[in-house]
């Protein structure tokens, strides 16, 4: 259970007096700014209420200087779609003054929740994965407003590409090469973005008359994609690969290349590598997507009714749901 201990924030603060957040911030900065007469209210309120200033976001929060920042919540940060996502947030975020805290939720996940609720940021944006209710529920009675990213979520804010389509998108341009056998290469890892992706995958197939098909499993590991896609090759029992991700997909295409046996083969994601490698893949431009999430965290704490306190799920206008759509690439593969 998350540390759910009362905090005073600058907000708080700024409700109280009236005022807005700029000024209580520049207030307690000491900024010349700031009328004397007003200065002396808030350092009186603040101490009244026995706020105190967050130490560690000063030490983990990167960008403009500014009391008004973002906390990103990642569960892998070295994957390198999710760091163009990533690129696309922290750009969008500089140029509406806001900074950027990561966490990354591989290691004690109670610990970087509780973080979240001492720090307590102007808004959270969840990478990939749906948190558990009783952290939505301590986040939200902070009135922290969080968006979930490249997820999709039915009840709470979320910016996600539409994995079914682009699951879709990877059977039909088989069934256009006259693929009759192909299979799927997935991650062991299991994920929303793959279910999706995979029911996509296999609907389309099934509208094309194919009823049945293989997919293999395994972890993030091109060198493994490899050995995997040379067996399959060899073995002639396959005349088309998808593969979930375009890290998987660069194994597939150094092993056809080593065995002499080509097959059309298609990633998902559109790495910039992907281009020099002439891989057909389906794009999710992580950057934009980032980018669209930026701005619609920075919508919904400009949005009045957030400040009230009150739950999402009562505020119909606050409730984002915004869907991209992938496209086809085709290349050489």
């Amino acid at each position: 259970m998350p540390n759910d201990r009362p905090n005073i924030t600058l907000k708080e603060i700024a409700e109280r007096l009236g005022l807005n957040v700029g000024t209580v911030s520049r207030a307690l900065s000491g900024s010349p700014k700031v009328a004397a007469a007003t200065r002396e209210l808030v350092v009186n309120m603040a101490a009244e209420l026995k706020y105190r200033p967050n130490k560690s976001a000063q030490h983990l929060i990167r960008g403009k200087p500014s009391n008004s920042f973002i906390a990103v919540l990642m569960p892998n940060i070295v994957h390198q779609f999710f760091l163009s996502v990533l690129k696309g947030i922290i750009n969008e975020l500089d140029e509406a003054s806001f900074n950027v805290m990561i966490l990354n939720l591989r290691g004690n996940r109670k610990n970087v929740i509780d973080l979240v609720l001492d720090e307590a940021p102007d808004g959270l944006l969840v990478f990939a994965k749906e948190m558990a209710a009783d952290e939505c529920q301590a986040i939200a009675r902070r009135r922290i407003p969080y968006l979930y990213v490249d997820y999709f979520s039915q009840k709470d804010p979320c910016v996600y590409f539409d994995n079914y389509l682009g699951g879709q998108i990877a059977a039909r341009y088989l069934l256009e090469k006259n693929v009759r056998s192909p299979l799927y290469i997935g991650l062991t890892a299991q994920s929303q973005q793959q279910e999706l992706r995979f029911r996509g995958f296999s609907d389309s197939l099934t509208a094309g008359g194919i009823d049945s098909f293989e997919a293999r499993y395994i972890p993030r590991d091109e060198n493994l994609a490899a050995d995997i896609t040379k067996e399959v090759l060899e073995s002639g029992r396959f005349d088309g690969i998808f593969y979930f991700c375009d890290e998987l997909a660069y194994g597939g295409l150094r092993a056809g290349k080593e065995s002499g046996i080509r097959v059309p083969m298609l990633g998902y994601d559109d790495l910039h590598i992907s281009d020099l490698l002439g891989l057909t893949t389906i794009r999710q431009d992580g950057e934009a997507m980032g980018r669209r999430s930026a701005r619609s965290i920075v919508d919904m704490i400009n949005d009045a009714q957030w400040s009230s306190g009150l739950r999402k799920s009562e505020l119909e206008s606050s409730h984002i749901q915004i869907k991209l759509e992938p496209r086809l690439i085709v290349r050489s593969s």
